[in-house]
C-alpha cells in the first residue's frame, strides 16, 4: 500500500521514459499520473531536471485539474523536488495537494486559488512539527478522513470541509495511537461513512499475519473491523451502530461492496455482508450471489466469506417481498 492511498479508481498511466543517449548525454524524463473521479480529472506531470542516472532525482512537477466546463486542462501548483508531491480529487473537483515542505492545501471546485490546511498535531506537540503530510485520506461527503504516520505515532482523524464557503469548519485528532501501536493502528485500505459513523480495519501486528508474544497485550495487536462516531470521536462495536443507520445508507454499502472491498479487503466484505444480510430484501439475494461467484482473493478467510455470502443469500430470500 502506498504511502498517498485513495478510496476512489485511480488510473496511472506512463508516457515513453527517455533515457540517457550513448554518448551519457542526459535527456528529459517524463512520467503522467493521472485520478478520474466523476467529471472531473487531476493530473500530476512529472519531468526530470538534471542527469537521470543522478543518484538523487530531481522532478519539476505540476498538478492540473480539469472540470467538465474546463476546455484545458489547468494549472494549480508546480514544485521541484526530490520527493513525490500528493494529490487526491473528489467527485465534485475538491482537490487536495500535499506539496513538499509546505502546508497541503485545498482548491475548490471552479477556484484556483487554495487554502492552507493546518492539521492538529500529536498530544505534547505545537503545530509547526515539520509533519504536514496527512497520510492516507479519504473523502467521505464533506469529511476528509486520514490516518498520518508522525515519530512514534498514529494520529486518525478527519477536517469537515464547507465547499459553499471555502473553508475548514472542523478539525480533530479522534485516535493518537504512540510507541509500539503505531503501525498496528494504521487505517488499511477502504473506509466507509454511515450517517455518523466511519467504519475500517486496522493494519494489525504484522498485517495481521504474525502474533506478539503472548505478554504483550493491546487494542491494536488484532486486525479488525473497527467503528467510530464522528461526533464524539468514540469507539464502538461495529454491532453497537443502529441498524437504522445502516439501513439509511444501504444503497451506498452495496456500492461499498462492489467498487471497494470486494476481493480487496476480505475483514470488510464479511462485515458489509452480514449488514445486508439484516438490512436487505430479498431482491438483493441474486447481486449477492452473483458477487459470491466472483470471490477469487486468496487469504485465511477465504471460506469465512464465501460462508457469509451463502448465509446472507438464505436469509434474503427467505424474506417477504
Amino acid at each position: 500500500m502506498v504511502t498517498w492511498q485513495v478510496a476512489l479508481l485511480l488510473k496511472v498511466a506512463a508516457l515513453p521514459l527517455a533515457i540517457p543517449s550513448w554518448n551519457g548525454e542526459a535527456k528529459e524524463l517524463e512520467q503522467f499520473h493521472r485520478q478520474e473521479c466523476g467529471k472531473w480529472v487531476a493530473t500530476r506531470e512529472d519531468t526530470l531536471v538534471g542527469n537521470p542516472q543522478a543518484r538523487a532525482q530531481r522532478f519539476r512537477q505540476q498538478v492540473f485539474r480539469q472540470g467538465p466546463e474546463d476546455r484545458e486542462p489547468v494549472l494549480l501548483y508546480e514544485q521541484t523536488s526530490t520527493g513525490r508531491v500528493g494529490f487526491h480529487l473528489r467527485d465534485d473537483g475538491l482537490l487536495l495537494v500535499q506539496p513538499i515542505g509546505p502546508l497541503p492545501r485545498l482548491y475548490f471546485p471552479r477556484s484556483q486559488e487554495p487554502i492552507d490546511l493546518v492539521l492538529p498535531p500529536q498530544q505534547g506537540t505545537d503545530l509547526d512539527h515539520g509533519y504536514r503530510d496527512p497520510g492516507t485520506t479519504w473523502f467521505l461527503d464533506d469529511y476528509l478522513f486520514y490516518s498520518r504516520d508522525m515519530p512514534g505515532r498514529r494520529l486518525i482523524g478527519f477536517v469537515r470541509i464547507n465547499v459553499e464557503e471555502r473553508s475548514v469548519v472542523e478539525n480533530k485528532v479522534c485516535i493518537d495511537v504512540d510507541n509500539v501501536d503505531e503501525d498496528c493502528a494504521r487505517v488499511d485500505n477502504a473506509v466507509f461513512k454511515a450517517g455518523d459513523y466511519v467504519f475500517w480495519v486496522n493494519r494489525g501486528y504484522f498485517g495481521g499475519f504474525s502474533r506478539r508474544p503472548p505478554q504483550v497485550q493491546s487494542e491494536w495487536l488484532v486486525r479488525k473491523v473497527r467503528a467510530m462516531r464522528m461526533k464524539s470521536c468514540e469507539l464502538v462495536a461495529p454491532e453497537q451502530v443502529p441498524l437504522d443507520v445502516l439501513r439509511k445508507n444501504k444503497e451506498r454499502l452495496f456500492d461499498f461492496v462492489v467498487k471497494q472491498v470486494h476481493n480487496r479487503s476480505p475483514e470488510l466484505e464479511i462485515w458489509a455482508v452480514n449488514v445486508l444480510a439484516k438490512i436487505g430484501t430479498r431482491a438483493d439475494a441474486e447481486q449477492l450471489r452473483a458477487l459470491s461467484r466472483s470471490f477469487q482473493v486468496s487469504t485465511t478467510l477465504d471460506e469465512e466469506v464465501r460462508a457469509t455470502y451463502a448465509a446472507t443469500v438464505r436469509t434474503l430470500e427467505k424474506k417477504a417481498n
